[in-house]
């Protein structure tokens, strides 16, 4: 195999922050295979030669690996993504990584090109006329082992306690419940949270409304996904907002929850 490290990192500024930007990976030879993985997370289980994912944000580093067949050889490189609204296109080779070309993204599919959409656990492929997958279907090759669960899960690697408690300390600063709502959802959108650390967040929040509506946006950025409804029971006032939660995301709850 030969292992390609690319640490794709994105500057951003605070204006257009909510933009995305994707990279588009390309074999300069078809029969150049490879596999792709993000953050420790494997984008694509079959080997390809034209690769586009989609969904990045502009907030932090990503970190890429590129795996090809056959080949023992490693290389490592450095991507920079900087211009969001724009897909980036790389070709790769025996010899390295190199950036072709920038342009402004639109949705349009080519030949042969699988697309991801980049977002832990929700992943949507694309592959000539294919029918996208079941994001359910997603195997993670590496990930965090949590103590005493055996369940399904939505993400690989829950945030770490210190990056999680200076979260909630500009979490708490926040005044308005609008602003807590906004910066969690931009701040945590390619994070990957436990349950308990859903249910301390969602105390800073006053409202119903407001629980059920980050809820919902977290529950595909969380770990130990079957502890969802039995952990966050206590965090809402209603039992309708907890069917909800159920039936939007088809949870079937644990006679012993």
């Amino acid at each position: 195999m030969k292992y390609f490290f690319i640490a794709v990192v994105l500057f951003f500024d605070c204006s257009v922050f909510a933009q995305q930007t994707s990279v588009v990976i390309k074999s300069k030879k078809s029969n150049q295979l490879f596999q792709a993985s993000i953050n420790n997370f494997l984008i694509n289980n079959t080997p390809v030669n034209h690769l586009k994912v989609i969904g990045l944000i502009p907030q932090g580093k990503y970190f890429l690996t590129l795996r090809f067949e056959n080949d023992t050889t490693v290389f490592k490189t450095s991507v920079h993504v900087v211009d969001v609204g724009f897909y980036h296109l790389y070709e790769v080779d025996e010899k390295g990584v190199q950036l072709k070309k920038i342009a402004p993204d639109f949705e349009v599919e080519e030949p042969n090109q699988l697309v991801v959409k980049f977002g832990i656990s929700v992943i949507d492929t694309i592959i000539k006329d294919t029918v996208k997958t079941d994001s359910t279907l997603v195997d993670f090759t590496e990930y965090f082992q949590m103590p005493d669960y055996n369940g399904k899960i939505g993400c690989p690697w829950p945030m770490k306690d210190d990056d999680f408690a200076n979260f909630k300390i500009n979490l708490q600063s926040k005044r308005l419940e609008d602003d807590k709502l906004y910066y969690c959802k931009e701040y945590l959108s390619n994070q990957c949270l436990l349950t308990k650390q859903v249910a301390e967040l969602l105390v800073n929040f006053d409202y119903e409304e407001t629980k059920l509506d980050f809820a919902k946006f977290i529950y595909s950025k969380t770990f130990d996904v079957d502890n969802f409804i039995s952990t966050l029971r206590n965090s809402f006032k209603f039992e309708n907002s907890l069917d909800q939660l159920k039936q939007e995301f088809k949870i079937e709850e644990k006679k012993n929850q």
